[in-house]
């Protein structure tokens, strides 16, 4: 799919990576073979087989990411998994243990990690005493249809591959959210499928969650005109916010009369792949990164269950 591409596009922009695909549609594979000038199978064990191989993407519908990233971890690789990491929890504790077993790197791809708005409030609240967190929200939303027009075809029609906007949106916020102001402890939750064409799945969602008696509010959907995601956290001593689509943040200080803003641009959208490209580099050479871990990856496929048990029973669910 579009992301598998993003993927082979962002790492062929690192000098000594070599990059192979691998998918089984015929079409699509020669369409990318072609399109990058790489060779592409149309079988992992072939893959496997016949090529040398130091790491690997899984791009795949979210119930096969484990299943596949076992097999390439047993096979020596490192590994960067898409979100979410799964549709349940079956085979988490054996992927961990297959991880620490072959002493491979394994990280999940949660791109908002590496926005520049992003980021760059995650290192302010490092660096600042901003005291206790009180509230914080997360808005927004885009016209999914024009910006992912094959959705209907894919995935993202089912939850039982990860389709819907819980398992294909919530899952990048809350993790971005747990990164950023740390974990919540319960959430509510209300989703409804509300506008988007030839899908039933959930295009719409409202948590309220508790962060250590914070406020955390989700509010996000696949209908609306712009494509907008605003992040804005209210501490003791002032507020931060982050507008991925203005690419700026700023900080507004108790006492203050305006916001400060500072730009954080994001030239274009490969841009934040091609900086986590970087990292996922990184961390296979033993450095420090800004990745989402395979723990975090647990955590937000949590997250997920409890959203979708929570609106079934119209009732908290602890996480």
């Amino acid at each position: 799919g579009s992301i598998g591409e993003r993927h082979i596009r962002c790492l062929g922009r690192h000098s000594l990576v070599e990059v192979t695909g691998c998918d089984i549609n015929l079409q699509l594979r020669e369409r990318i073979s072609q399109r990058y000038d790489i060779p592409c199978f149309a079988d992992l064990d072939d893959a496997l087989d016949q090529g040398s191989f130091t790491a690997a993407v899984v791009a795949t519908p979210a119930h096969l990411h484990i299943p596949i990233a076992l097999r390439l971890v047993r096979s020596g690789l490192h590994v960067l998994i898409e979100k979410p990491l799964s549709v349940d929890l079956d085979q988490t504790e054996e992927l961990l243990e297959a991880i620490a077993k072959h002493r491979v790197s394994a990280a999940m791809a949660y791109v908002y990690h590496f926005f520049p708005c992003f980021s760059a409030i995650k290192a302010e609240l490092s660096q600042i005493e901003p005291g206790r967190l009180l509230q914080a929200t997360l808005s927004g939303g885009q016209p999914f249809q024009f910006y992912r027009p094959a959705y209907k075809d894919t995935y993202f029609k089912d939850h039982k591959t990860g389709g819907g906007l819980i398992h294909d949106g919530l899952t990048h916020f809350s993790n971005l959210v747990d990164w950023i102001l740390g974990p919540s402890d319960e959430l509510v939750c209300d989703c409804a499928h509300q506008a988007l064409p030839d899908v039933e799945v959930e295009d719409t969602l409202a948590i309220l969650s508790r962060n250590n008696g914070a406020l955390i509010n989700y509010s996000f959907n696949l209908v609306q005109a712009p494509t907008e995601v605003t992040l804005q956290a209210n501490f003791e001593n002032g507020s931060i916010k982050a507008e991925s689509h203005r690419q700026r943040w700023g900080w507004f200080g108790r006492g203050d009369k305006q916001w400060t803003y500072h730009d954080a641009p994001m030239p274009d959208r490969d841009f934040p792949f091609i900086k986590q490209a970087r990292a996922f580099l990184n961390l296979m050479e033993g450095k420090g990164t800004d990745m989402a871990t395979i723990e975090d990856g647990i955590r937000a496929v949590r997250v997920i269950q409890a959203a979708h048990k929570s609106s079934e029973e119209r009732a908290w669910v602890k996480l």
